[in-house]
């Protein structure tokens, strides 16, 4: 083995009871668990009176907003998070209004803005990163609320709703796990139930 994670308690995310045991690593990846594996590893770590676990999934990150600043994500990875969900509270990293206008254009080149034209340009340039956390994300209902009818408090049109369906589906199908709403943030405020 790579290495080995001896006497720990082992809490394997099933539900059943923690165990004391060994976890072995091979070109890393878990390649073995077991209350005493057999075999050497060219690193072996005592982690008795330690826990080991797999890592955490939050559900509901802002990460990002940093992550391309930060992508080690070390205040994340160091408290066991593996896997980050972004594209909260309505909000998220695309799609985005490219009208070719001057405001879109500068809007776009803001690397703070972290804007994308769509999910899928998002997770490219995350895949791009050497990001420590895995990333999935929602497809924020306020931010293609903001592309297709602005920020103004007015009802979505049948035509309008149906751009937004289409936007959201197509965000789907780039790989967002799913559509976030953030009905207390504007323009997510001014969605009527009908549009919901």
């Amino acid at each position: 083995w790579d290495l080995v994670l001896r006497r720990g308690t082992i809490v394997d995310g099933s539900g059943s009871p923690p165990y004391e045991g060994d976890v072995a690593m091979l070109d890393g990846r878990i390649a073995a668990v077991g209350r005493s594996l057999t075999g050497k590893g060219r690193d072996e770590i005592d982690a008795r009176g330690l826990a080991v676990a797999p890592g955490f999934i939050d559900i509901h990150s802002h990460a990002d907003g940093t992550l391309f600043d930060d992508p080690l994500a070390e205040s994340v990875i160091r408290q066991g998070i593996t896997t980050v969900v972004v594209g909260q509270d309505g909000g998220s990293r695309g799609p985005s209004r490219d009208d070719g206008s001057a405001r879109e254009q500068l809007r776009r080149s803001l690397r703070a803005q972290n804007a994308f034209g769509s999910l899928g340009d998002f997770f490219a340039a995350v895949d791009a990163l050497p990001s420590a956390v895995n990333v999935a994300s929602m497809v924020g209902l306020g931010t293609v609320r903001a592309v297709v009818v602005g920020d103004g408090d007015r009802p979505a049109t049948e035509s309008e709703i149906a751009q937004m369906r289409a936007m959201v589906s197509a965000a789907l199908g780039q790989g967002a796990c799913g559509a976030s709403s953030g009905l207390e943030y504007v323009p997510g405020a001014f969605a009527s139930r009908n549009e919901l």
